[in-house]
């Protein structure tokens, strides 16, 4: 029975301090819920938010620590993590009120579980003791404090189930002290908002600032791209206007530079600049170009940069060969050797042997100090064996000129075999210039867009993107020179020629082009040439220093001599071998060259056996295909065949050899080279040819009599009629092209003299000039029937065209011009 009645006992015990902890948990959650809680946004905040309050005190306490190292690291951070160190912080604030309610709950549950079980007592300051095994429990009454007897009561309360009841004074102590906690709260997250916002605004305003100073910057690039505009148009128009009044070349060159001045240093200076071009003082035109190239250093410091590394690349990366150079010099001495009078014992002129050492010195003297290892390397491997078989003075040296042009046609083979591999002709850029591979710009336009007949347009002109990644080596009568492409930003590729050539050529072949643009100009406004089209083509030549230049080509672009030498490869027959038959017929003959029967039997004796006269034709048969396109071809390379010809005769221009006279295999036009005058000792144009143009047997087969008799003709009277029309406009703009030509090519006579010297030098050819202009003037009214005669019947309009025609292909006229000519082509 005893132990019946104490296992009762303790289960009714245990029942009890089960639902007295049960009701002490619920009063915990209900204080804890009155707590506020923080707004939660990051997902950082609600993982420490997910905290049950069930986890205990210590975790709370933990997450409470946690929370407190998080916002140190987040405000040392800074801005970036402004809110999220504002949200950590409330939530801190929360977890510690909760341990506050917690830690108190805890204890008033310690003390009712003390009071309602039998063996635990508590003394007056609160401890819990344990009494013996008896299950007597006694309680140390030393001193009895009123908050020892509420709590007493409260754990009491709490144990019967009533609610636990607080003194007004602690709730209020309580409330006030959160209050406090929440107002310092506020404060400090209005304060943090502020800085915030703070913070925000003085980004907004660096954001502005910047975006204002991209504008302004924009806006000056801008500003200094349309000023060079102007400034180049400026400089175009005061140079054609010093051109119409007749100015010296120190004039151009100063009005030029006037106008780019005045652009960058006021009106000021642009005006005393300009003012003071008429005197033609080549120093000062000298001063006044240095003075814009600083001005353009100044205002584009970038593009100058470009621009002058860019030049720097062309003249040293893409210079030929010591094989390709040596080429061109041993083609040059065959031409030369067969430009020689023959005579009976055909012994080396002494003119030849010196051309020859001067070649040898040239090519075979080693310079160590520039170290360039190719060079070296050449010197080392032809310098004895070429000396051996060349110089004068040495034993092998050829005593007549037949077995001089054996051992250079050798030579020749052998270098044409060296540079003509496949690896020498196709070369790539990356290998040459690393920086034109990389090279990217968009403000560097392509060359030659301002030397057409418009009016330049900046806004439309094409700009440089990139270089093309291949570039082709140009093999053509002995030279070699590198084809380069430029992409545009149009997305076409633009084809140059770098050449390495004579200053003063490339000046003739830029005073040319203006020729033709004004003739193209006057062509385009005559009714009769403008419905057959007349137009010339305008090979566009860049000049980029001294000795170097730009020449815009296209690969449809092929010369006669090219063609021919196609047609000597196909049927295995040696180019030079024309050549050659007729120096053996005139060898044999009395009087050698002065023997015009010889002459004419060696001319019919080539065309018979050597050079066919469907060369030309069979090649464009193999070119243009569709029949339609056959006929459009012909009718236009007739055309311009007519107009070439026509401007060589009327300005006495010859030496129209096969490789300076090309065509367009697309279109039919054809493309003139070294088209210049030539002058003689009295400053007066000469040129001692038996026949007014070129119109030999290939060029009339291909044509047939109907394109030659209909279309040439047409087009020379046509294109007569128009210039006729205009001759007092040409007549002054041939005097200004006639004096530069003749200083230029005096320039190359004798050293320039000083300013004294050139206004006397101008004075004495003002005669020579005007002789010059009236020849060809009067060439133009020569091709007109005159209304003097009085023959019955009259002749036709164009019986003098005619008669040109007829001497152009007669072959008695034929047979009296030069070998390396060729006229049996």
């Amino acid at each position: 029975k005893r132990e019946i009645r104490n296992s009762a006992g303790s289960r009714q015990k245990s029942h009890s301090s089960k639902a007295a902890s049960a009701q002490a948990q619920a009063q915990i959650l209900a204080a804890a819920r009155q707590v506020p809680r923080p707004d939660v946004i990051t997902p950082e905040a609600k993982k420490f938010a997910s905290f049950n309050i069930h986890s205990g005190l210590a975790k709370l306490k933990q997450a409470a620590q946690h929370l407190h190292v998080v916002r140190s690291k987040m405000a040392a951070q800074g801005q970036q993590t402004m809110k999220q160190y504002v949200e950590f912080g409330a939530l801190q604030d929360y977890f510690q009120r909760l341990v506050v309610i917690l830690h108190n709950a805890a204890a008033k549950a310690a003390a009712s579980k003390a009071h309602s079980s039998n063996g635990t007592t508590m003394d007056a300051k609160g401890k819990i003791t344990q009494a013996g095994q008896g299950g007597a429990a006694t309680v140390k009454k030393e001193h009895v404090d009123p908050k020892q007897a509420q709590a007493q009561a409260a754990a009491a309360a709490a144990m019967k189930g009533m609610p636990m009841q607080q003194p007004a004074s602690q709730k209020q102590a309580m409330q006030l002290q959160y209050q406090q906690q929440l107002q310092a709260h506020q404060m400090r997250n209005r304060h943090l908002q502020m800085q915030m916002s703070l913070q925000q605004q003085r980004k907004q305003q660096a954001s502005k600032a910047q975006q204002q100073l991209a504008q302004q910057q924009q806006q000056q690039q801008q500003l200094a791209h349309r000023q060079a505009a102007q400034t180049a148009a400026q400089a175009q128009a005061l140079k054609n206007q010093a051109m119409k009044i007749g100015g010296s070349a120190g004039a151009q060159g100063a009005a030029a530079s006037a106008s780019a001045a005045a652009a960058a240093s006021g009106s000021k200076k642009g005006s005393d600049l300009s003012s003071s071009s008429g005197s033609g003082h080549s120093s000062n035109a000298i001063k006044w170009v240095e003075d814009v190239v600083s001005v353009l250093r100044r205002s584009h410091p970038t593009l100058m940069t470009e621009v002058e590394k860019m030049l720097d690349e062309f003249s040293r990366r893409f210079k030929p060969e010591p094989e390709e150079e040596l080429l061109g010099a041993v083609h040059a001495l065959i031409l030369k050797c067969f430009k020689q009078q023959l005579s009976r014992d055909d012994k080396v002129p002494h003119v030849l042997q010196t051309t020859i050492k001067r070649v040898c010195r040239k090519f075979f003297t080693p310079d160590p100090k520039m170290g360039n290892k190719k060079h070296l390397a050449f010197v080392q491997k032809y310098k004895r064996s070429f000396e051996h078989d060349f110089l004068p003075e040495g034993s092998r040296f050829p005593l007549t000129l037949g077995i001089l042009l054996k051992k250079l046609k050798r030579w020749k083979a052998h270098l044409q075999y060296k540079v003509g591999e496949r690896s020498q002709i196709y070369l790539r850029l990356e290998k040459l210039s690393p920086y034109l591979i990389r090279f990217q710009s968009y403000d560097i336009e392509i060359p030659g867009q301002y030397l057409t007949d418009q009016e330049p347009q900046v806004d439309q002109n094409v700009v440089l993107h990139r270089f093309h990644p291949d570039v082709k080596v140009h093999h053509t009568h002995g030279f070699s020179h590198r084809r380069i492409g430029m992409r545009g930003n149009d997305g076409k590729r633009y084809s140059f020629l770098v050449q390495y050539s004579i200053s003063h050529i490339t000046r003739s072949d830029e005073r040319m082009m203006q020729v033709y643009v004004l003739f193209n100009r006057m062509m385009a406004k005559y009714k009769e040439t403008r419905n057959r089209n007349l137009v010339f083509h305008v090979p566009l030549v860049v000049p980029l220093t001294h000795r170097l230049r730009l020449m815009q080509t296209n690969e449809a672009h092929i010369s006669l001599e090219e063609v021919y030498e196609q047609s000597c490869a196909v049927r295995r027959v040696d180019p030079d071998q024309p050549l050659l038959t007729y120096r053996e017929i005139l060898h044999k003959a009395e009087g050698c060259e002065q023997n015009a029967k010889a002459r004419l039997k060696a001319y019919d004796t080539i065309c018979h056996t050597v050079v066919p006269d469907y060369i030309l034709s069979r090649f464009i048969d193999r070119v243009v295909r569709a029949p339609d396109q056959y006929w459009a071809f012909k009718k236009e390379f007739a055309a311009q065949i007519a107009i070439s010809g026509f401007l060589s005769y009327i300005m006495n221009i010859g030496d129209r050899s096969l490789y300076k006279l090309s065509f367009s295999k697309k279109s039919g036009r054809i493309i003139n080279s070294e088209f210049y005058p030539a002058y003689n000792a009295y400053y007066l144009i000469d040129c001692q040819e038996s026949v007014p143009f070129r119109l030999t047997r290939n060029i009339t087969t291909f044509l047939t009599p109907l394109m030659v008799d209909g279309i040439v003709s047409s087009v020379l009277t046509a294109a007569n009629s128009c210039l006729l029309r205009n001759q007092d406009v040409i007549r002054n703009y041939l005097c200004l092209f006639i004096r530069d030509d003749l200083l230029s090519w005096n320039s190359t006579k004798m050293s320039m003299p000083d300013d004294r010297g050139q206004r006397q030098l101008e004075s004495q050819l003002r005669d020579k000039i005007r002789n010059n202009v009236s020849l060809i003037i009067k060439r133009l009214h020569v091709l007109m029937p005159s209304q003097s005669d009085t023959k019955n019947p009259p002749m036709p309009m164009n019986y003098k065209v005619s008669q040109l025609i007829k001497d152009a292909t007669d072959k008695e006229r034929l047979c009296m011009m030069s070998s390396t000519w060729q006229p049996w082509f």
